[in-house]
C-alpha cells in the first residue's frame, strides 16, 4: 500500500506543471444524475479551490455528525432535516455508511468527448496511516455513447486499539442517449471491513495507543453489491423545418415516454467476536460458544414501469404526467454460526468442539407499488408532485402493504429588496412500516420478535435562496408518530405518541476585500422536549460551521490560488449517542454528554489550473487538552490531532 501511495504522489507532483500549461475546463464535459431512477437531474463540474479541504465525506453530508472517529466509520447525523436526503434502505445498515459509499441515489453519468480523469488522494500523519483515494475515468465512445469506471479506497488504523477501517469500493457505469432510445446502467461494489473495538475504557492522560479497547478482537463486514438498468424509449414522429432554400431541420416529437428500471441489490453484514463472554454487551452469550459469528443478508430484486404521457402545453400551463408500477421482491435470511462445545474427554482435560450454523430467519416478501408524478410550470410557479401506493398481498405475502409516500415541491423567482431569489415550498407525507431487521433479529446477544404499527411522518419546508448576497434561509416542521428507536439497552421500541420537531437553517457568506467567510447554522427545537423524549431522540439545538480564510492572490496571473484559513465546528451539549457493534445501531446510550466542544482546523489550500492541493491540520486544538479524548459518541473518542495532505487532479486527454 505504502509503495501504491508513494508512486501515486509522484505522479501527481511530476504532471502538476504539465497541467498547469493548460486549462482543461474549457473542454465539453456534461454529467447528470437519475432521480428515481428514470428522471433526467444535470448537475456541475468546476476546479473551485474553496472547501477541498473539507476531506472527511460525513462533514460535507451534514454539518454535525456522531460517529465512531475514524475515517469510514459507522455515522449518524446529528440534524434532524438534513440537506442530502437520508436513503430509507430495507437493509438498515446502509444508513452508517451513506456519505461513503457508490449507491443508485449518487451516481453520476457522463458525456465526455475526450477521455477524462480526476484522481484525489488524502493521507494523514504516520500515527493514524490514514488514506483515501478517489479515481474516475470516462469518455464517449460516440456522440452518444459513454462508458466509465470509478473506485475508491479508505485505508485507515486509526489511533486507537483495533479500530482499523477498510473500504474497497467500485463503480462501472455506461448510458446510451439517442433520439428515440436511451440507456443507463450501473454496477457498484462497496465492501467495508471494521475491527469492532466498542470504544475506550481508560479515558484520562493516555496517549491513545495505550488506550484499552472493550473489544479487543472484535470485527465486522458490511457489504453491498448492486446492479440498475434504466431504458427508456420515445414514441413520436420527426418532422421536416425549413430554413431557407438550401438548409432545412429535423426535430422530434414526443408523444409519449415508456421508462423500465430494474435493479439488484444484494446486502450482507457480518459480525464475530473471538470472545463473546466479554461482559461489555448487555446480555450474556445466548449459546454456550467461544466465538461468535452473526450474518444478516438481503436481497432485492425490482422491475419498475412508468409511462409518461404527452406534454400538455397551455398558455398558462405547461405540464407532464407519469404513472407506473413496481414490484419487489425481498429475501431476508439471519444466520448465527458459532464454534459451540461438542464434548469433553473422560478425564476433563480436554473440550472438543464443532462448528454450527443456525438458520434462525429465512422469509420472502413480494411488494407491488403503484407510482404517480407531475412536473409542472405555471405562469406563477413550477411545482413537483410524487406519490407512492403499496397494494396489499397481491404476488404473496407483503411486507409494505397500505404503505404510502407523497412530496410536493412549489418554487417560485421573487424580488427580495432589489435581488433576483428564490422561494421553495416543500410537503411531506408518509406512512412506513418498520424494516424487517426492526421487528425480528436474531443473534449470539441480542435477539428480538416483536411487532411495530406503521411511522407516520408529516413534514414541512420553506426556504429562500438569495444568491447575490450569497444567503440561504430554510423553516422545517416534522411531526412523528410511532416513531421506532433503540433504547438503552441497544434494542428496539417504539414511541406510542406524537412529537414533533422544528428547525432552523441558514447559510451565509462574508466577503471583506481578500477576507472570505463561509457559515452554516442549524437550530433545533423539540417543542414537548421532556425527560422522556430524551430516551427517544436525542438532539443539539445548535450545529454551526464556520470557515475563515483569507486569498493570497499571490500567483493569480500564472494561474495559481491560494487560500491560507480555518474551519470550525461546534455542536451543543446534549446526551451522547451509543453505538452496538453487535447489531451496527446507534442506540440511546445511559452514558455522557457529548458536545460543547469547538473542533478546529487550519488550512492551506491551493489550485494551479485543474489541480487542488490542501495542507491541512485537523482538531489542532486538541492539543491543548489535559484529557486528550473527545467523545462524540458513548466510549468512542475521535481521532487527536494530525496532519493531513490532500491533492485532486483533473485532466484530459
Amino acid at each position: 500500500m505504502k509503495k501504491i501511495i508513494g508512486t501515486l504522489f509522484l505522479l501527481f507532483c511530476s504532471s502538476v506543471i504539465t497541467v498547469a500549461q493548460t486549462d482543461t475546463t474549457q473542454n465539453d464535459l456534461r454529467g447528470w444524475k437519475l432521480i428515481d431512477g428514470y428522471l433526467i437531474e444535470p448537475i456541475s463540474f468546476d476546479t473551485v479551490v474553496t472547501g477541498f479541504q473539507v476531506i472527511n465525506p460525513i462533514e460535507r453530508f451534514s454539518v454535525s455528525n456522531s460517529w465512531l472517529g475514524n475515517m469510514g466509520s459507522a455515522w449518524k447525523s446529528n440534524v434532524f432535516f438534513t440537506e442530502t436526503p437520508i436513503y430509507n434502505s430495507d437493509f438498515i445498515f446502509d444508513r452508517n455508511f451513506q456519505p461513503y459509499v457508490f449507491s443508485k441515489e449518487n451516481q453520476i453519468f457522463y458525456h465526455a468527448k475526450k477521455p477524462y480523469f480526476d484522481i484525489t488522494w488524502t493521507t494523514a500523519t504516520k500515527k493514524r496511516n490514514e488514506n483515501q483515494l478517489s479515481a474516475l475515468y470516462t469518455q464517449n465512445i460516440n456522440k452518444k455513447w459513454n462508458v466509465g469506471m470509478q473506485y475508491k479506497l479508505i485505508a485507515s488504523d486509526g489511533e486507537f486499539p483495533n479500530a482499523l477501517i477498510s473500504e474497497n469500493s467500485l463503480n462501472a457505469f455506461t448510458s446510451y442517449t439517442g433520439e428515440r432510445y436511451s440507456l443507463h446502467a450501473a454496477f457498484m461494489r462497496n465492501k467495508f471491513k471494521s475491527q469492532e473495538n466498542g470504544g475506550i475504557i481508560d479515558t484520562v492522560f493516555r496517549e491513545p495507543e495505550f488506550a484499552q479497547a472493550y473489544l479487543p478482537s472484535a470485527s465486522s463486514i458490511y457489504f453491498d453489491k448492486s446492479f440498475f438498468l434504466s431504458q427508456e424509449y420515445r414514441i413520436g414522429y420527426s418532422q421536416k423545418i425549413v430554413i431557407n432554400d438550401t438548409t432545412t431541420e429535423s426535430t422530434f416529437n414526443e408523444l409519449v415516454r415508456l421508462n423500465h428500471v430494474f435493479s439488484y441489490k444484494d446486502n450482507y453484514r457480518i459480525f464475530q467476536d473471538e470472545d463473546p463472554q466479554s461482559d461489555f454487551y448487555k446480555t450474556p452469550p445466548l449459546i454456550d460458544t467461544i466465538f461468535t459469528r452473526d450474518s444478516i443478508r438481503l436481497v432485492k430484486i425490482e422491475n419498475a414501469l412508468y409511462w409518461t404521457f404527452k406534454e400538455i402545453k397551455r398558455p398558462n400551463f405547461n405540464g407532464r404526467l407519469t404513472v407506473g408500477g413496481a414490484l419487489e421482491n425481498l429475501k431476508w435470511v439471519n444466520t448465527n454460526n458459532y464454534q459451540a462445545v461438542d464434548s469433553i474427554s473422560i478425564d476433563g482435560t480436554k473440550t472438543y468442539y464443532s462448528d454450527a450454523d443456525s438458520l434462525m430467519l429465512n422469509t420472502t416478501y413480494n411488494n407491488f407499488r403503484l407510482m404517480a408524478n407531475l412536473d409542472a410550470r405555471t405562469k406563477m410557479f413550477v411545482f413537483s408532485a410524487k406519490s407512492h401506493y403499496y397494494l396489499s398481498d397481491i404476488f404473496g405475502t407483503s411486507n409494505k402493504a397500505d404503505n404510502y409516500s407523497g412530496d410536493l415541491l412549489i418554487s417560485k423567482g421573487i424580488i427580495v429588496g432589489k435581488q433576483k431569489s428564490d422561494f421553495f415550498l416543500k410537503l411531506h407525507l408518509s406512512n412506513t412500516n418498520p424494516s424487517i431487521f426492526e421487528e425480528h433479529y436474531y443473534s449470539n446477544h441480542f435477539q428480538w420478535d416483536t411487532s411495530f404499527y406503521a411511522v407516520l411522518r408529516t413534514e414541512g419546508r420553506v426556504g429562500l435562496n438569495i444568491p447575490a448576497i450569497r444567503t440561504k434561509a430554510e423553516f422545517a416542521y416534522a411531526i412523528i408518530n410511532n416513531y421506532i428507536y433503540f433504547d438503552d439497552e441497544a434494542l428496539p421500541r417504539q414511541y406510542d405518541k406524537v412529537f414533533n420537531i422544528m428547525s432552523l437553517r441558514l447559510h451565509k457568506d462574508f466577503k471583506f476585500g481578500h477576507f472570505y467567510s463561509r457559515n452554516k447554522v442549524v437550530y433545533q427545537i423539540l417543542p414537548d422536549a421532556a425527560n422522556e423524549l430524551n430516551g427517544v431522540i436525542r438532539l443539539p439545538d445548535w450545529a454551526i460551521y464556520h470557515s475563515f480564510y483569507f486569498d493570497l492572490n499571490l500567483l493569480e496571473k500564472i494561474g495559481v490560488e491560494a487560500q491560507l484559513g480555518y474551519d470550525l465546528n461546534y455542536t451543543s451539549r446534549f446526551q451522547a449517542q451509543g453505538y452496538m457493534p453487535a447489531t451496527g445501531q446507534f442506540y440511546q446510550a445511559d452514558g455522557i454528554y457529548t458536545g460543547h466542544y469547538p473542533v478546529l482546523n487550519v488550512f492551506l489550500n491551493m489550485r494551479i489550473k485543474t489541480v487542488l492541493l490542501s495542507f491541512k491540520f485537523e482538531h489542532i486544538n486538541n492539543q491543548f487538552l489535559l484529557n486528550k479524548y473527545y467523545f462524540a459518541v458513548d466510549k468512542y473518542a475521535i481521532n487527536t490531532t494530525a496532519f493531513k495532505f490532500g491533492v485532486s487532479w483533473r485532466f484530459r486527454d
